[in-house]
C-alpha cells in the first residue's frame, strides 16, 4: 500500500513541478534512507524536476551540468549511501 507524505515532512527540496508530488509517496514502512538522500539533496542545492512513469526521481543540480535519477525500490541495499556519496563528489552548489 501507498502513503502519500505530507510535503512538510519531506518538504527538503524545491519542487519545481508541483504535479509531481507523487514523487513523495512511500510504503507505509518508511524509507529514511530516501528522506535522507533528499535531505542531502536539498543542503546542496538540488531540485526535484518530477517523476518518470515508473516513479522515479528526477534531481537536477544548482550548476545545471548534473543530473540523477532516485530510484523508489533499488535492489541494491548501498543505492542511497551511493548516491548521496555521488552527489556531494560532484562538488557544485
Amino acid at each position: 500500500p501507498m502513503v502519500l507524505v505530507s510535503r512538510t515532512v519531506l518538504s527538503p527540496v524545491q519542487i519545481v513541478d508541483s504535479a509531481h508530488t507523487d514523487c513523495y509517496a512511500k510504503s507505509a514502512m518508511g524509507n529514511t534512507e530516501r528522506e535522507r538522500l533528499f535531505a542531502v539533496l536539498e543542503e546542496l542545492g538540488w531540485t526535484i524536476a518530477g517523476t518518470n512513469k515508473k516513479g522515479y526521481v528526477k534531481a537536477l543540480c544548482g550548476c545545471g551540468k548534473h543530473k540523477m535519477w532516485v530510484h523508489k525500490t533499488p535492489s541494491n541495499p548501498y543505492y542511497y549511501d551511493q548516491q548521496m556519496k555521488w552527489v556531494k563528489r560532484q562538488g557544485c552548489q
